[in-house]
């Protein structure tokens, strides 16, 4: 709606089903100019200077030879335009993801170690993130901590966005019997439940928003 009939939106991703999903709710919206392409980020087959703005929504942290897809943003865009990230905060601002990836791993057999790069929280220091987007070429870069929250209506839906949003729980788990995994489940519930509330469920969270210029 922003870029309005002249101008188009691109979404990539490596999941197919994440794109279907945006390409089901533009039609729903009667968005045309909206599309989508499968692409990994470290291989962004894009025209060089053909962007005016590039987002990337809660995945940089995630990315393996981040430097690989900084450079392609960087070569898609236009000179003077801008490349703006969100990226989650430390682990001690995000108990409720940091404590489930601890619960999964001491049940599986595994010891605690630091958070890894990539990974959830490998951003999540703003003079990190700073240093990230410097050394990809960007200029005047600006870094915001932004306290939020995720709130859900009820506490299963709060458990169900649980499951599905830790990517890196999923090699962990696989390794685990049925009865282990319910357990690990049922240990982050008691994680979950307390930021229960009666209209709801109501997590605090804590997010980066860096921006910087090519």
């Amino acid at each position: 709606r922003l870029v309005g009939p002249s101008g188009f939106v691109l979404a990539t991703d490596i999941a197919d089903r994440l794109l279907a999903y945006l390409d089901e709710a533009a039609r729903k919206e009667g968005l045309t100019n909206v599309r989508t392409h499968l692409m990994d980020a470290r291989h962004l087959e894009l025209e060089p200077e053909s962007f005016d703005a590039a987002i990337c929504r809660l995945a940089l942290m995630l990315i393996p030879e981040r430097e690989k897809a900084l450079a392609g943003i960087h070569r898609a865009l236009k000179p003077g335009t801008r490349f703006a990230a969100i990226v989650l905060s430390t682990a001690d601002k995000l108990p409720h993801i940091s404590e489930s990836l601890a619960i999964a791993r001491r049940h599986a057999g595994l010891p605690p170690t630091p958070f890894e790069d990539p990974g959830m929280f490998a951003l999540g220091d703003p003079a990190v993130l700073r240093k990230v987007f410097e050394h990809a070429g960007f200029r005047e870069v600006a870094v915001e901590i932004v306290p939020s929250a995720q709130q859900f209506p009820s506490f299963a839906a709060a458990m169900e966005h649980r499951r599905n949003s830790l990517p890196e729980m999923g090699p962990i788990l696989e390794q685990m019997s049925d009865p282990k995994r319910e357990a690990v489940w049922k240990e982050i519930e008691t994680v979950m439940r307390r930021f229960e509330r009666n209209d709801g469920v109501v997590v605090p969270a804590e997010r980066l928003v860096a921006v910087g210029t090519k």
